[in-house]
């Protein structure tokens, strides 16, 4: 099963700035099932922070597709930002 967006992430944050624990994880082989962890639960909590940040901060006006798509993106752009710092720099 090939890596998803943030299990790839994981993979190359690892790779270049923990090089010793990548190695160990690869000879090991650990590291896809790590990587796929990371992915699956990147995911899961990608998806409910967007929920949650909707239901905080509601689109003002749905009725305006560009005012819901650019109020939609900033929702995304704050949950992947919390994903990243939260779970996928994280050294495992």
């Amino acid at each position: 099963m090939p890596l998803g967006k943030y299990g790839m992430i994981f993979h190359n944050y690892l790779k270049e700035n923990h090089e010793k624990r990548f190695t160990w994880l690869m000879m090991n082989g650990d590291l896809m099932d790590i990587c796929r962890h990371v992915e699956k639960e990147a995911k899961e909590k990608f998806n409910l922070l967007e929920k949650q940040l909707l239901e905080k901060d509601p689109i003002p006006n749905p009725m305006d597709t560009y005012e819901s798509h650019r109020h939609r993106d900033m929702i995304r752009r704050e949950a992947e930002e919390i994903v990243l710092k939260e779970i996928v720099y994280k050294v495992r």
